[in-house]
């Protein structure tokens, strides 16, 4: 390309510069040019600066949000605070109320049994342990105080969420069943009892301020549960056969009633554990007594016929049960569902203690690997190759699972292992937690001279953000409702938690 042109030089003459004017005014100075100190620098960094502090305001509140959210999913418990404390040490009623009671937020439900044996329903405030609320259902009685434990399976008091099978946060009411009968769970199997029931009581009370919504008298049933609007009573009859009777929850408007078309697999009258009834989305599980699954439709027809023994989950989505059954060579396990064909996956349930919803329609398993079903067709997505315990942590779609050697993160969708930690040197860990920010982690020492502590992991990419000592005396922790509950040898403290994020 040809360079341009210049233009022509011209010469150019300039005047000499003018002489005084008579009278002597001389002429004035020639002007000089004002200059301005250069500022537009500091301007622009200035507008930098700002705009540089405003995105990390936003990152910073986009990320107090995230963990927020997480933090309120079902499961979580409240942000830890550091040094690690105890916040309040409940008795032994207080103990059961936290532990088998009903978790409405940040309140457990249930019925606390006094030293003269009394009852109350109370709402226990799971950080601080205040009574929000106490509702007396019956005066001192000489015959329950004596009851060594009481009654573990809460036969004669206990309490239910409504809506059935909802998280915490979503529990507007409970529906507490109370008779004048007395067991005592001490070293007799099946337990001792000191009263048979001959009344019973159904309180439905409003969960944030125990105002009373129904009353009224019930049979004594041998279990109770709550399926939407239904209350659903077991009766174990002399031949064995069990029958259950459906009321109106709130007015006790008769249903329906159903009667086992078989006897049970074995003696529920002793108050065995596995003799229940529970709701499975809106349909009605039976529970017998070995562990035999029977399945009714809310309008009390059968939906499934009496499956599996044993110990039992409730699938991913709460609306099907897993129930245990020999595999060849493995663990397997049953997917039952009402209206939906059977399926078989290979390994035991993995139940979710904190679960946010995002893998709602897989269904994880273990033993011997860590594996993902699609819950509609029944077939394997993932194998992740990784032996994993049967307690997770799921959030964001990840998995957050105990290792035999550590803790480790898997993408829900893939398989594929995200990041693993081996257990500090001479610890071993227990079942992951979370508090939405972080993945808590018990380190129990397996090595003298090693204090049990809580360990925190960044969910992203695993990288450990703090260790904590436990307080004296406390040798395991577990999450209990919305808080940490620590074991000692003296009984049950509850960790202090935080007061925000």
């Amino acid at each position: 390309m040809r360079a341009a042109r210049r233009p022509a030089m011209a010469a150019v003459e300039l005047d000499d510069v003018p002489e005084a004017r008579p009278g002597g005014d001389s002429p004035p100075p020639p002007s000089t040019p004002r200059t301005r100190p250069r500022r537009w620098w500091l301007v622009v960094a200035g507008v930098v600066v700002l705009a540089l502090a405003v995105a990390q305001a936003v990152v910073s509140a986009r990320g107090r949000a995230a963990d927020a959210r997480r933090g309120e999913a079902p499961g979580t418990v409240l942000p830890v605070a550091r040094p690690l404390g105890i916040a309040w040490r409940p008795t032994r009623g207080e103990t059961a109320v936290l532990t088998t009671g009903v978790h409405a937020g940040a309140l457990s439900i249930g019925v606390l049994k006094g030293r003269d044996g009394s009852r109350a329903v109370v709402a226990l405030d799971d950080a601080t342990g205040r009574h929000v609320w106490r509702r007396a259902v019956s005066g001192p009685d000489e015959v329950r105080a004596e009851a060594v434990q009481g009654d573990l399976t809460g036969r004669t008091g206990s309490c239910r969420g409504v809506p059935s099978g909802e998280p915490a946060h979503d529990v507007a009411a409970v529906a507490c069943l109370l008779t004048d009968g007395v067991v005592s769970w001490d070293t007799s199997d099946p337990p001792l009892t000191l009263r048979p029931a001959t009344h019973g009581e159904l309180l439905l009370l409003d969960a944030r301020t125990g105002a009373v919504r129904a009353k009224r008298d019930v049979r004594p049933p041998d279990a109770f549960g709550v399926v939407g609007d239904l209350l659903v009573t077991a009766d174990v009859q002399p031949d064995a056969h069990a029958e259950l009777t459906a009321t109106d929850l709130t007015t006790g408007a008769p249903r329906w009633t159903w009667t086992t078309p078989g006897r049970l697999g074995a003696d529920a009258s002793g108050g065995n554990v596995l003799f229940g009834v529970r709701p499975l989305g809106d349909a009605v599980a039976l529970s017998g007594p070995d562990g035999a699954v029977t399945v009714l439709t809310h309008g009390g027809a059968m939906a499934h016929g009496p499956a599996g023994r044993g110990a039992w989950d409730v699938d991913a989505t709460g609306d099907g049960v897993l129930l245990p059954t020999g595999v060849p060579g493995a663990a397997g396990s049953l997917l039952v569902r009402p209206g939906r064909a059977d399926r078989r996956l290979l390994g035991r349930a993995v139940v979710a203690q904190v679960d946010d919803g995002s893998l709602d329609d897989l269904q994880l398993t273990t033993r011997p690997t860590l594996r993902a079903w699609d819950l509609a067709t029944g077939a394997l997505l993932w194998d992740a190759q990784l032996a994993a315990y049967r307690t997770a942590v799921v959030l964001g779609g990840r998995a957050y699972v105990q290792t035999f050697d550590g803790i480790a993160a898997v993408d829900g969708r893939t398989g594929r292992v995200v990041w693993r930690h081996a257990a500090p040197p001479g610890t071993s860990v227990d079942a992951p937690t979370s508090d939405g920010r972080a993945l808590l982690v018990v380190q129990t020492p397996t090595t003298p001279g090693i204090d049990s502590a809580l360990g925190a992991y960044r969910l992203g990419d695993g990288v450990p953000l703090w260790t904590a000592t436990l307080p004296g005396g406390v040798f395991r922790v577990s999450p209990v409702g919305r808080v940490l509950v620590g074991y000692t040898t003296d009984g049950a403290v509850v960790l202090r938690a935080a007061d925000r994020y």
